[in-house]
């Protein structure tokens, strides 16, 4: 199984647009991939709530039930587990 690491970006515009290849690959995906995010990604999403409501168009109750469904298969890692070298290599 192919690891993947999912950085805030990529969930962002997964949430924007549940239907772009990267959010059905987030969806759907996790027989072929394991996805790893970084915990600070569930507080950046948390910051940027706001525009990306506005973007999207999604009420509230859509959101939190896009987010959990993007992030249902994404196994958050605490930063302090990741080396500095390989957040350099990246």
């Amino acid at each position: 199984m192919t690891k993947v690491v999912i950085d805030t970006n990529i969930l962002f515009s997964a949430i924007l647009n549940t239907s772009s290849k990267i959010a059905q690959l987030i969806l759907l995906g996790s027989t072929y991939y394991q996805f790893y995010s970084p915990d600070y990604v569930v507080q950046e999403i948390i910051d940027h709530k706001p525009k990306i409501l506005k973007l999207s168009k999604l009420s509230e109750k859509e959101f939190e039930d896009v987010y959990k469904l993007l992030t249902y298969n994404v196994q958050i890692i605490n930063r302090s587990l990741i080396s500095d070298q390989l957040i350099d290599q990246s």
